[in-house]
């Protein structure tokens, strides 16, 4: 990873995702879990009130 020399205009909200719509972005909610899930990263984003809405698909799906 590599560190930005200048951060400028770059602001928290320039930085965060929108999520996927699982109705018509199923490819990249499939790569999200995946990667996740199966590569074990990012656990810091699982099972928490900031991401209710993953959570409860992810224990659906």
């Amino acid at each position: 990873m590599r560190k930005l020399n200048d951060k400028g205009d770059v602001k928290e909200s320039d930085l965060k995702s929108a999520g996927f719509d699982g109705n018509t972005e199923t490819l990249s909610l499939a790569y999200a879990k995946y990667f996740m899930h199966e590569l074990d990263k990012y656990k810091e984003l699982r099972n928490t009130s900031h991401y209710l809405d993953y959570d409860v698909a992810a224990k659906i799906g």
